[in-house]
């Protein structure tokens, strides 16, 4: 579900909500009228101009009626409670199963980024940048099992990400990348002993800081 909450002063107040559910289009195959899949919102930023809200996560998919995958997914929703446009549902282009846990406004641009993996049960998230509404993505398989938790852009519009690496011991992974094709520039990638990066942010000066955890004498210190 999403809320929008209204402050006048120093009262603030529920002014709407809105349930999400399949069907998100009127076209998919899994009409799952006993609502019986779920779907989770991992984050939402304020679209600069319109002041609609813009919702991404992962939803339980059904594509061919058949077999059920995690796909990620992004709507758009008017302050007064609903929908814009047409919700969109990841192609599953990488891999069978993805899943957005980040969103950010890069210029004119929103960015997500995530994960997304292979069917075998066993098999490893990789990381994945997603340009919401589109099927327009990157896949990082050469940053093995990780996850990126929060996304951002600086001021030369370099797309600033942060995530965990879980293969053998858990690594901070802090990266950019450009666009589709170009190498990803690292500025962190963890410690001796586990660590992990779960949020990152940029000003507009063009500075980035990332926010995590590294550990020590068998405790976890926030950093």
């Amino acid at each position: 579900a999403i809320w929008t909450y209204m402050a006048i002063d120093k009262d603030v107040s529920v002014s709407s909500w809105l349930t999400l559910k399949a069907p998100f289009t009127p076209d998919e195959i899994e009409q799952d009228m006993e609502n019986v899949w779920s779907e989770w919102v991992r984050a939402v930023v304020i679209e600069p101009g319109t002041g609609n809200a813009l919702a991404v996560g992962e939803r339980e998919f059904l594509p061919d009626g058949v077999n059920l995958y995690r796909r990620a997914f992004t709507v758009v929703v008017h302050p007064l409670g609903g929908v814009v446009g047409t919700p969109w549902t990841s192609p599953g282009a990488a891999f069978a199963h993805d899943a957005v846990l980040s969103i950010g406004i890069c210029g004119n641009e929103v960015v997500a980024g995530g994960w997304s993996r292979d069917v075998p049960i066993n098999a490893e998230p990789q990381p994945i940048i997603f340009w919401p509404g589109t099927n327009q993505h990157r896949h990082l398989p050469q940053l093995g099992a990780t996850q990126i938790h929060s996304i951002a852009c600086d001021r030369e519009g370099k797309i600033v990400s942060a995530g965990t690496r879980s293969s053998g011991s858990q690594d901070a992974q802090v990266f950019t990348v450009a666009g589709l094709f170009d190498p990803p520039t690292w500025y962190e990638t963890g410690v001796a002993g586990d660590d992990g990066a779960g949020a990152v942010a940029c000003d507009g000066r063009g500075f980035c800081g990332w926010a995590g955890y590294r550990s020590g004498n068998g405790k976890l210190y926030a950093v």
